[in-house]
């Protein structure tokens, strides 16, 4: 006659199964990571050529030369109604990519649209995603030195690229940050901005991810990243 099973056996078993269950779900979750990092990789070469392509066409980095805020020698002017400070901290923030979606002098007598003959001039949109803003804290330096985008005042409808490391909205004193919008609504859940730093100076230029913790490392020296964190990026000119 066959023997069934005492209990003490079955918990045995199901202890097993529920070991290798979980063994599973936790290799599972690392190749899900790795995906997301590699595919944020990605993300950061095809940014990175976006604006190379735009350094092509205009001869300057975005926010450079021309393309900087008159009140710094360029010829972007503040659009009407607009104030100057607010305006001016939404044009420098770190997340924002508008001037590789729309030419930033479109409005100017002299827009410097791309001139077939000189082939010179502003030839985008650069980028493809449209329609996704974030919110985010003014207190990132421009050369990535200082801040992480939760402080500040609070920036709205930044035009920006999510990477590939989904993170859910960032709760802080401003209200939300990190937090998406599309012609859809609101996202609950996307990545962290990508970050353009020191484009002032071609020798430091970079393009940054948060990283899985979606946590920025403020960092300005020799290396894209801060030695330690998880953060990704890649110079612009190197």
């Amino acid at each position: 006659m066959a023997r069934g099973l005492t209990l003490i056996e079955l918990l045995v078993v199901v202890a097993i199964l529920a070991t290798v269950a979980g063994t599973v779900l936790v290799s599972q979750g690392g190749v899900e990571d790795r995906a997301g990092q590699d595919i944020t990789r990605h993300q950061l070469t095809e940014l990175r050529e976006a604006v190379l392509r735009f350094r092509r066409d205009t001869g300057h980095l975005p926010k450079q030369g021309p393309y900087a805020l008159a009140s710094a020698g360029g010829e972007v002017q503040v659009p009407a109604g607009q104030d100057p400070a607010d305006y001016a901290a939404w044009f420098h923030s770190p997340a924002n990519l508008s001037q590789l979606y729309e030419n930033p002098l479109a409005g100017n007598t002299e827009p410097r649209a791309y001139d077939l003959d000189t082939r010179r001039g502003w030839n985008g949109p650069y980028l493809s995603q449209r329609g996704h803003e974030v919110s985010v804290g003014d207190d990132l330096a421009s050369d990535g030195s200082a801040g992480t985008g939760e402080g500040g005042a609070r920036l709205l409808t930044v035009p920006a690229l999510a990477d590939s490391l989904e993170q859910a909205a960032l709760a802080t004193g401003l209200g939300a940050v990190f937090s998406w919008t599309t012609p859809a609504g609101p996202q609950p859940r996307a990545g962290r901005p990508l970050l353009l730093f020191s484009l002032d100076d071609e020798t430091q230029a970079r393009v940054v991810s948060c990283g899985s913790d979606g946590a920025y490392a403020p960092h300005a020296s020799s290396n894209p990243t801060a030695p330690g964190s998880d953060d990704l990026g890649v110079y612009l000119l190197r």
